[in-house]
C-alpha cells in the first residue's frame, strides 16, 4: 500500500513579551494533512518564562493542527477554508483581571510551506 501523506512544513517567529520577558525564537512545525499529526518546535525559549510559554503555546500549536486537521464526511480543514493566509487574535483574561494577547498569522508560501509568525503580550 503506498504512503499517500502529504507533509506540510512551517516556519516562523515567535516574538513578544511573556510576563515581562522579551521573547524572540523560532517556530517550526511540521504537519502530515493525511494523519493529521503535528510536530512543533520553539526555541530557544527564556527558562524563566518557559512555564508561562507553555501554557500560551497550547493556544497556538493549532495554527498549524487546524491546518492539517483531517478533512472527514464533508468537513474542511482551515488550509481548505482559507487557502492557509489568515490572522487570528486570541486574548485570554485571568481572574486577576491580566490579559494575555496572541496574534498568529499565517501565510502560504508554496503548496508544502506556511509562513507562521506569532506574536505574544501579557
Amino acid at each position: 500500500m503506498k504512503n499517500l501523506s502529504k507533509i506540510i512544513s512551517a516556519k516562523g517567529k515567535v516574538t513578544g513579551n511573556v510576563n515581562n520577558v522579551k521573547l524572540n525564537a523560532k517556530y517550526s512545525a511540521t504537519g502530515d494533512t493525511i494523519t493529521g499529526r503535528t510536530q512543533i518546535s520553539i526555541s530557544p525559549v527564556p527558562k524563566e518564562i518557559g512555564a508561562s510559554l507553555a501554557m500560551g503555546t497550547n493556544f497556538n500549536v493549532t495554527v498549524i493542527c487546524i491546518q492539517v486537521a483531517q478533512q472527514i464526511n464533508g468537513a474542511v480543514n482551515l488550509r481548505t477554508l482559507s487557502g492557509g493566509n489568515f490572522k487570528r487574535t486570541l486574548t485570554l483574561q485571568f481572574p486577576d483581571g491580566s490579559f494575555f494577547k496572541t496574534i498568529s498569522t499565517s501565510k502560504v508560501i508554496d503548496e508544502n510551506d506556511i509562513e507562521i509568525d506569532i506574536k505574544y503580550d501579557g
